[in-house]
C-alpha cells in the first residue's frame, strides 16, 4: 500500500483509491465493498448519507488492475458542485479541453488517465427497444475489447483524439445523467502508458455528428431514430 493511504486505511478499511479533478473540484476517497448498494447512501464514516461514496464495482480487482474499472458515484441536476455533478461539463467538448486527465489511485498504485470517450446510455432495457450497453465488463479478450471499443465510438459524443489499443487499462466512470429517466454518463478513460506524457493535444477532438443514444433519448426530444432498427 502506498504510505499516503496508510491513515485513511485505518479509518476504513474499505478504502480502494482515490480519484482527483482539480479542474472541476472533484477530489475524493473512492472504496469498495462486496456490493454496489451499500456506499450508495453511506459516507466514507460509514454513517448514512443521500450523497453516498465514489466505489469501484465489487466485481473489480485492483494489485493488479482489472483491465477495466468501473467506478460509480452520484450526480445532480440541481446541486452543481456535489459528488459528481461538475462531471456534467464532460457532456460538452468544452468540458474535455478543461480536463482531458483524470488522476485514480488505487491504495497500492498512483495513476493518470486520459479521457477517450464520453456518452448517454440507458440503464433499463426498456428505454432502447429491449437492449443495454453493457460497458461494465472488468475483462476482455483482444476481440472483445477491440468490439467493446467500437461500441464506444459509435456512442461518442465526441472524438478526443485519445489512441486505444487492446493492452491498455480502462477507467470508466458511471453517474446519472438527466436528459432521460434512469439515464447515465459515461466516461471512458485510458491509462497513461510507461514512458507516455500526460499531455493531450485538445486541437484535435470533434464532435460526433450523429451519436448513437438509446430510443428514450430521441423519444424525449421527439426526434426521429437514425439507428431505430439496430437493435430489433
Amino acid at each position: 500500500m502506498l504510505l499516503k493511504y496508510y491513515p485513511l486505511y485505518v479509518q476504513n478499511q474499505d478504502l480502494i483509491g482515490w480519484i482527483s479533478i482539480p479542474e472541476f473540484d472533484i477530489n475524493y476517497p473512492v472504496v469498495q465493498c462486496s456490493n454496489n448498494k451499500y456506499y450508495l447512501t453511506h459516507n466514507f464514516e460509514k454513517k448514512y448519507n443521500c450523497w453516498g461514496t465514489p466505489f469501484i464495482d465489487y466485481q473489480n480487482t485492483v494489485n493488479p488492475n482489472d483491465q477495466n474499472i468501473i467506478l460509480y458515484g452520484h450526480n445532480s441536476s440541481v446541486f452543481k458542485n456535489r459528488m459528481f455533478a461538475p462531471i456534467n461539463a464532460y457532456l460538452n467538448l468544452d468540458g474535455f479541453k478543461k480536463a482531458p486527465v483524470i488522476k485514480f489511485d488505487t491504495i497500492f498504485n498512483e495513476g493518470y488517465w486520459k479521457v477517450y470517450a464520453i456518452f448517454i446510455t440507458n440503464s433499463e432495457a426498456k428505454d432502447n427497444n429491449g437492449y443495454c450497453f453493457d460497458y461494465m465488463i472488468p475483462k476482455f479478450s483482444k476481440k472483445a475489447f477491440c468490439d467493446y471499443i467500437n461500441e464506444i465510438n459509435k456512442r461518442a459524443l465526441y472524438y478526443t483524439g485519445v489512441d486505444i489499443n487492446e493492452n491498455d487499462e480502462l477507467l470508466t466512470i458511471s453517474t446519472c445523467n438527466y436528459s432521460f429517466k434512469n439515464a447515465r454518463t459515461v466516461i471512458v478513460c485510458r491509462k497513461i502508458r510507461a514512458g507516455e506524457t500526460n499531455k493531450v493535444d485538445t486541437a484535435v477532438a470533434k464532435i460526433n455528428k450523429s451519436p448513437l443514444y438509446p430510443q428514450a433519448w430521441y423519444d424525449k426530444k421527439k426526434i426521429s431514430n437514425p439507428y431505430n432498427n439496430l437493435y430489433k
